[in-house]
């Protein structure tokens, strides 16, 4: 896509309502993007873990086109497209691992030992649903920053009203695929860990 007098004809088209343009011009950004997020990932933030980081890329890349859709129309790009595109991107990226940093807090203060049991055997039900609980707070911490969100959301009883809520802006489709992707990986973990749903 690095052909700028084709990106640029494409991009003139795509402003003025060519579907078949815009279309090819966010199928080769989507790739770009998610690219240079990976590489930011790994050098600025040290994001080691290549099943994370190409997750959180994943999300990133999604959010900053969306961004880019809603305003390139109007934009008349005097440093040039990629330049302002690098910057929606920078700033994606930044906003994210910020939330990303607040989530992580959210999940270290959760306690799961609130109460003393009162009996034996509530005692080892306790332990052990505790031991499960620590687990699977553990394993989550390797999911993107959207599924750490959404389960966190379910966690609190929250609806998948909520979650669309929560992501106000990115199509229902993508919500429900999102939600569907992280309750099949949680699903997965807790099969490994014999416990059947």
């Amino acid at each position: 896509m690095e052909n700028y007098a084709v990106v640029d004809t494409l991009l003139r088209a795509a402003q003025s309502n060519d579907l078949r343009a815009e279309r090819e011009l966010f199928t080769n950004l989507r790739a770009r993007l998610f690219n240079l997020a990976k590489c930011i990932l790994l050098r600025n933030y040290h994001v080691l873990d290549s099943e994370t980081r190409e997750a959180d890329a994943e999300d990133i890349a999604q959010n900053a086109l969306i961004t880019i859709q809603q305003k390139y129309k109007t934009q008349t790009f005097d440093n040039g497209f990629f330049s302002w595109v690098n910057r929606i991107l920078r700033n994606t990226i930044g906003n994210y691992m910020r939330a990303k940093l607040r989530r992580d807090q959210t999940f270290a203060a959760l306690n799961p030992f609130e109460s003393p049991p009162e009996n034996d055997s509530q005692w080892i039900e306790e332990i052990d649903s505790r031991d499960l609980l620590k687990k699977i707070l553990i394993y989550i911490q390797r999911f993107s920053e959207v599924c750490k969100k959404i389960l966190l959301i379910f966690a609190k009883e929250g609806t998948r009203e909520d979650v669309i809520l929560e992501f106000s802006g990115t199509p229902v489709v993508t919500i429900d695929s999102r939600i569907s992707r992280c309750r099949q990986k949680l699903k997965e973990y807790l099969q490994r860990q014999g416990i059947l749903l």
